[in-house]
């Protein structure tokens, strides 16, 4: 039965907001659309209501500040961060949504890790981000004053997210505070808005901001206002705008695209000459409909634009509406020429209404990797088609690099200086990243005078900086405002890298992503691998993990030997708060047999004197005292709520990696490793006796679709290999049947 929360009606505090809620006792009762305001519908059947012009959508603010909401933590200047679990399937448009990343810049995206930013697009845009509420979109900047983000969700039905106090980009008397409610019981979004001052003004006069929303193909959404037009829809204190669904019956999208390739940010792949690679493409169903026998293309083209490699998969069994699924083409691929290949991937569906998201380029860089030779890592073709600076001081760009193999000694950085306004000085960072994929610490830094355009190399090369994992970070930042302009390649047939990331106070993926790629390259020497890798995993045992001050959550570690040979590595875990790492534990000397993996079941004690907000659990595995990090593995949890009275007053943490005893003490079902997994997956269990075992694998429907094992065990640790080659992507469970007890855990089949 759903709570219905209790409204305290008192006497304002701020002006125009005249009711609070208390979110701690569940949810506001949904009040029905009134259709005596609003807008056409779009091409779904969204329409937007709002309290102004007539309308009579309620004004129901409700504050997230003061302990009710979970802060949100690392948000800069034109950046995002995330992604936020809703706690529930949230009904939008024709799917459901139950993440979202959340915007510096007064948005929300479910689907785009894009950065949303000035002078922001018309909605609907085909280009990233979108799946958008662009709840006060505007150039808002959270490294200045006192600004506050919050979210708050009941797990059911209910989600808000809060900008309070949030200034504009180069204005210090601008204020902007507004939220956005996601109600699921009636498929409704309600922006609010409370104290305003400033109209999103940028440096040349020009007003620009968006509010709306938009679809996860951008051709289709409602927009409610642009660049403060119409006046009769200006924000203002006091404005609730809801947007509620009214779908025709009829609707119906047949629509899939390419979602990406190579990898699910469409990220650029660097590769050896002559070495052989899979090529595969991410394909997605945005539509309405079920599809099924439709082709899916793709063609390679050399540095020399010649068609080297083509290949046709036609998509069976059928893609459900909404889903995703790796496509891997054959045979694999082995660039022969050093250079930049094009990957043009493309969907081919008879009836298809969305032509935008049919195809999709990525970028492959093939290089001459030779052990102790230098070569330059980059995404550009040595061409310059313009320059971008900033307005603001100590701002720039950089680049993200993944080499093809580890580790590599970092000789140098080159930025390209497009033009000169007035000399001044450079900083240049190498950074590595912090376990999930992110900047991480900067491992070095140094500052240059530049005066003149063209190439500027600063050498790191008598730092002996080694990379042993991850990506490699190098960026580059003009100390004062528009002193010089750094080069961008904008060749409109260039395949982009979506490695690009913009600096102005914190790191954020490029906005212009999609259109450039910047110049700045990194130029490393490949090193012979000293350390025999290891693999590393933790599995949390309830997702998304919300825990108060003082309390814990449990987990389960994976460590692996993927290796032919023994190995003995070092485990060391800690967390991630804001920009700082702290390390918490350390796990030296393990020894693993050639494909061997141990796992433990841990608990991990939060402090009551931890801060609400967004952590990140991270564990490395390598050589811990020389810093070599062979693999990471990380997730995040979340600090929110009251403080446990009594509770942890320390990080502790029960139980560790240690070598499993010959005969376990119970039953025990380990887990699956790896997870999610492509094809084949090794599944442990324990058993402390002699006796009958089954082990079965079942689909989200309950039904039965392998038997793994069926009969006698002796004790012992047990490894089961499951070859799902032949099985669809998807969720799955595996039941482990021992003695009296009943074991059931999820796997996710990639492919």
């Amino acid at each position: 039965m759903r709570k219905v929360l209790v409204f305290i009606f008192a006497l304002a505090l701020i002006p125009g907001i005249a009711s609070a809620i208390d979110l701690r006792d569940g949810i506001a009762e949904v009040i029905p659309v009134i259709a005596d305001s609003g807008s056409t519908q779009d091409a779904y059947g969204y329409r937007w209501y709002d309290n102004d012009n007539g309308g009579s959508v309620p004004y129901s603010w409700k504050e997230l500040s003061g302990g009710v909401g979970v802060p949100v933590t690392g948000l800069g200047d034109d950046n995002n961060a995330g992604w936020f679990q809703l706690g529930f399937d949230f009904p939008y448009y024709w799917y459901t949504v139950n993440r979202l990343m959340i915007g510096s810049n007064g948005y929300a995206s479910f689907s785009s890790r894009a950065n949303f930013a000035h002078p922001f697009s018309n909605i609907p845009y085909a280009g990233q981000p979108n799946d958008l509420l662009a709840v006060c979109a505007g150039d808002l900047d959270f490294s200045r004053g006192n600004p506050e983000c919050y979210y708050w969700t009941n797990n059911a039905d209910s989600f808000m997210v809060e900008w309070k106090n949030v200034g504009e980009y180069g204005y210090i008397d601008s204020l902007h505070t507004f939220e956005v409610v996601l109600d699921a019981t009636d498929s409704s979004i309600t922006y609010y808005y409370g104290p305003q001052q400033g109209r999103f003004l940028d440096s040349n006069g020009a007003t620009r901001d968006v509010i709306g929303i938009e679809d996860i193909s951008g051709t289709i959404g409602i927009q409610y206002l642009r660049d403060n037009l119409p006046t009769s829809n200006m924000f203002h204190n006091g404005l609730a705008l809801r947007f509620h669904p009214a779908p025709d019956p009829n609707f119906t999208m047949h629509d899939v695209g390419i979602w990406a390739v190579f990898n699910d940010e469409n990220g650029a792949v660097i590769q050896k000459v002559n070495n052989s690679m899979s090529v595969q493409t991410l394909v997605k169903n945005y539509g309405t409909e079920d599809e099924v026998n439709f082709n899916v293309i793709c063609t390679i083209t050399s540095p020399s634009l010649v068609v080297v490699y083509a290949d046709t998969v036609t998509i069976s069994p059928t893609l459900p509406a909404g889903q995703t699924r790796w496509v891997t083409f054959t045979p694999n691929f082995t660039p022969t020429a050093m250079g930049q290949y094009r990957v043009d991937c493309k969907t081919a569906l008879l009836g298809d209404q969305v032509a935008a998201n049919n195809t999709k380029r990525g970028e492959l860089r093939s290089v001459d990797w030779t052990l102790n030779t230098a070569v330059d890592l980059l995404y550009d073709d040595n061409v310059v088609d313009n320059g971008r600076s900033w307005t603001g001081d100590f701002s720039g760009f950089g680049n993200e690099f993944t080499p093809p193999t580890y580790p590599i000694k970092i000789n140098n950085v080159q930025t390209d200086i497009y033009s000169v306004t007035a000399p001044g000085n450079l900083h240049v960072w190498i950074m590595d990243d912090d376990g999930t994929g992110n900047p991480g610490n900067i491992l070095a830094a140094d500052t240059v005078m530049v005066s003149v355009s063209g190439w500027t190399t600063v050498d790191f090369s008598a730092l002996n900086i080694t990379i042993n994992s991850g990506k490699v970070f190098a960026v580059a930042i003009h100390e004062l405002q528009n002193t010089f302009a750094v080069g961008m390649d904008q060749t409109s047939t260039t395949p982009f890298s979506f490695r690009g990331w913009e600096y102005t106070g914190v790191l954020a993926g490029d906005r212009d992503r999609e259109i450039s790629d910047i110049m700045i390259r990194v130029n490393v020497t490949p090193q012979e691998q000293q350390v025999a890798c290891c693999d590393v995993s933790m599995i949390p045992d309830t997702s998304p993990v919300i825990v108060p001050p003082g309390g814990s959550f449990g987990l389960t570690g994976i460590i692996a030997n993927p290796t032919s040979s023994p190995i003995q590595t070092d485990v060391w875990v800690g967390v991630k708060y804001l920009t700082y790492f702290f390390q918490l534990w350390y796990f030296p000397n393990i020894p693993l047999n050639p494909g061997q993996f141990i796992s433990a079941h841990m608990n991990q004690a939060v402090p009551g004197f931890a801060p609400l907000g967004t952590y990140t659990y991270i564990a490395y595995c390598g050589d811990r005292p020389t810093l070599v990090k062979c693999d990471s593995f990380s997730f995040p949890f979340t600090v929110a709520g009251a403080r446990v009275e009594g509770g942890a007053t320390e990080w502790t943490l029960e139980g560790g990696w240690n070598v499993p005893a010959d005969i376990p003490s119970e039953y025990a079902l380990i887990g699956s490793y790896p997870n999610p997994f492509n094809a084949t997956a090794t599944i442990t269990y324990e058993t402390p006796v002699a006796g009958n075992v089954s082990l079965d694998i079942y689909n989200l429907l309950g039904q039965k679709v392998a038997t793994l094992v069926n009969g006698n065990n002796q004790a012992g640790q047990h490894n089961v290999i499951w070859d799902a080659s032949s099985y669809s992507s998807g969720v799955y469970f595996y039941k482990l049947s021992a003695g009296d007890q009943v074991f059931t855990k999820r796997m996710t089949l990639l492919k």
